[in-house]
């Protein structure tokens, strides 16, 4: 069988396990993948497999729920790093497995080990002494890694660790953390908090940060839909266009009619644009900014905009 009909009968939900044993021996390397990829191959068929596939065959025969715990253990052995990050991957894996590869040397395997979902809390808690930051900021997603740990984490000297830990920290309510991170040194861990737009932030944490020093965080709070009517009025006068842009551009349902009104009156052209762009301007005001506005692109997105709402 050529390979273009054997890798489609490979990839078929149809192909019978001993149908798939018989085309991982075939002698094209793209056959064996879709071999070692599909759903039903046997184990038989993966020990073959793991024993005389490349690397890429190799990776998702490490990935694959059939492949046998000793079979795992031979590729966590690989000199690849990345089929052993395979093997970190499969929730088969076993947790002697994950205790050996989370000494690996390289540090994408243990940002695999940090992943799993099989790992304990001691593992976790060794995994949050680990060199690199990368492998710390993976511990504090895990959800077996304990509260207190996320909490040692939220402290890391790395940005990048303490900014991981914000989903955490706002699930289980640690609101003292994160006010602290709210007033972070770094800028991209309070921008970080300030994006959270599908979590409720506490009223306390979106006032201190829609008074950030950096506009780039208030333009992330002006981003929300959870603003009260004190923070909007604040915020329509920011000093910084992008802040009010960002207001502009909110989609808040309802968004405050006196909110998009003084945004259409903004001294800035891109904000007067964009509060156009919003959707939630009258027509009288439509009709004004069409018929007056000083900027070309303004009165033709107004006039754009009257057309959509006309009957």
């Amino acid at each position: 069988m050529d390979s273009s009909n054997a890798k489609k009968e490979a990839k078929s939900k149809k192909t019978t396990p001993a149908r798939l044993l018989e085309l991982s021996r075939h002698p094209d390397p793209s056959v064996q993948l879709a071999v070692a990829k599909h759903s039903s191959t046997p184990v038989a068929a993966l020990e073959y497999l793991g024993g005389h596939g490349k690397v890429t065959i190799l990776k998702a025969v490490a990935e694959h729920l059939n492949t046998p715990p000793a079979m795992l253990e031979r590729l966590a052995a690989h000199s690849r790093g990345t089929v052993r990050q395979a093997v970190t991957s499969n929730r088969a894996t076993t947790l002697e497995i994950l205790k050996t590869l989370s000494r690996d040397a390289d540090d994408s395997v243990r940002y695999g080990v940090a992943e799993n979902r099989q790992c304990t809390p001691d593992l976790l808690e060794q995994l949050a002494r680990d060199e690199s930051a990368r492998v710390r900021g993976c511990v504090t997603a895990n959800l077996n890694a304990p509260l207190e740990l996320v909490r040692k984490l939220a402290r890391d000297p790395e940005f990048q660790v303490r900014g991981r830990t914000i989903s955490r920290l706002l699930a289980d309510g640690q609101n003292d953390l994160l006010e602290l991170l709210a007033r972070d040194e770094n800028i991209q861990v309070r921008f970080w908090i300030s994006q959270m737009i599908y979590d409720d932030l506490p009223v306390n944490l979106i006032a201190l940060l829609a008074n950030d020093p950096e506009a780039y965080v208030r333009r992330g709070i002006a981003q929300r839909s959870d603003l009260e009517m004190a923070i909007l009025e604040q915020l329509l006068k920011d000093p910084a266009p992008q802040v009010r842009i960002a207001l502009a551009y909110n989609k808040i349902r309802p968004i405050p009619t006196s909110v998009i009104e003084d945004l259409a009156n903004d001294p800035d052209a891109d904000v007067r644009w964009r509060a156009v762009y919003n959707g939630a301007l009258s027509i009288v005001t439509l009709e004004r900014l069409a018929a007056h506005d000083p900027a070309d692109f303004v009165r033709e997105r107004a006039t754009l905009a009257l057309g959509f709402r006309q009957p």
